[in-house]
């Protein structure tokens, strides 16, 4: 029975991406019979309750002073990212190494799953030395790291852009064939797509910006949808995670609204959600890899820089609709440009469906399971 232990993080800055795609490749590996443990920091915003609840230890590393942040800050290197790490490389290091301790006395730990844009090789070395078998999870390729596995679910991706940044043996997973999904979206796939073959019309748009939406995209896309004068039989599902600092403002807008619009908080059944769809406005974030794996034409909205590539690869391939960054977006914009124009154009819509649904498949988190798992063989 192997161990794995997953450094990853949450808060109000960063999201919960990083979280819960980490939660889908721990239940996979649960599934062949892995014991999986989390070390998060004590962030504002941080999820790592739900964490807990799914069943897997996890491990909090301490927060960290403003005084600390800024020393911290004026010492180290700027990656970019850096700021995320709060405590620095060398400290979060040294309090990784203390949990991973506490962790050995259950039993070895053979990998550690490292998801964080805040981190590179210099934190990532002293492990692999050790012989733990490190696999990254990345989407940047602005970093060196000091690992076996390297998975970037990016859509599209040149692999050849992590040349130099990787260990000449390391096993590179570029592409949203790899995109970890939850199991339930493989099980929506084919209704879902089978469901767009007869569509005639729009009649339900989801909207979805991920589990902390700090810029309130969601409020801005309902008063575009607003703009945009339904018919009263269109109805807008709004999905937002529990912790969102918009969500009150939110809850009070859908109430006083003349659209049928159903609030979603903290949802369990995103893929069912998005099948029922016929069109999504959200977030160019990970969760645009469980649209294509449903086939649900989208209207991308960038919320963060990291979300720029990725959103122009789709673009590009004619996958989805990019309305651009959320912060130059007006809401005028989003419903006279983009909304209203594909709420009108079917032709668009099933040319998005099957670009989307070709470039993943939903089975992602299954395929990486088994390298994982195969590289922890290659070193017992």
């Amino acid at each position: 029975m192997s161990t794995i232990v997953f450094r990853v993080d949450s808060s109000i800055d960063m999201g919960t991406g990083h979280v819960m795609r980490c939660l889908t490749l721990a239940a996979a590996l649960r599934e062949r019979g892995a014991i999986c443990h989390f070390i998060c920091r004590d962030l504002p915003g941080h999820i790592s309750d739900i964490i807990a609840d799914k069943g897997y230890d996890t491990h909090i590393l301490p927060a960290v002073s403003m005084q600390d942040i800024a020393e911290t800050a004026a010492d180290e290197d700027d990656l970019g990212h850096q700021h995320w790490l709060v405590a620095g490389w060398q400290r979060d290091q040294a309090e990784t190494a203390d949990c991973l301790e506490k962790i050995t006395r259950y039993g070895p730990i053979k990998a550690i799953v490292v998801d964080h844009y805040g981190i590179d090789a210099r934190w990532e070395v002293p492990f692999r030395d050790q012989g733990y078998v490190v696999m990254v999870i990345d989407d940047l390729n602005d970093r060196a790291h000091a690992c076996d596995i390297l998975l970037d679910q990016t859509a599209l991706k040149d692999p050849h852009l992590y040349a130099g940044l990787v260990p000449e043996d390391c096993q590179l997973c570029i592409g949203a064939d790899y995109a970890l999904l939850r199991p339930e979206f493989a099980e929506w796939r084919a209704k879902s797509l089978a469901r767009r073959e007869g569509l005639q019309q729009v009649g339900h748009i989801l909207v979805t910006m991920g589990g902390m939406d700090i810029h309130n995209a969601t409020g801005l896309t309902l008063e575009a949808l607003e703009l945009c004068s339904l018919t009263a039989d269109v109805k807008v599902t709004v999905i937002m995670g529990a912790k969102s600092p918009h969500l009150q403002h939110v809850e009070a807008y859908c109430q006083q609204s003349s659209m049928a619009i159903d609030l979603c908080v903290g949802v369990d059944n995103m893929a069912e959600l998005m099948s029922a769809a016929d069109l999504c406005i959200g977030a160019a974030g990970s969760t645009s890899w469980e649209r294509c794996a449903l086939g649900l034409p989208a209207i991308n909205l960038v919320l963060a820089e990291n979300q720029k590539a990725a959103c122009a690869l789709l673009e590009s391939a004619g996958a989805v609709v990019s309305a651009g960054p959320v912060s130059e977006l007006a809401m005028e914009n989003l419903a006279h440009e983009y909304i209203m124009l594909l709420l009108n154009d079917m032709t668009a819509l099933r040319k998005m469906t099957a670009v989307s649904a070709s470039l993943c498949k939903g089975d992602g988190a299954v395929k990486m399971t088994e390298i994982v798992m195969a590289q922890i063989a290659g070193t017992s």
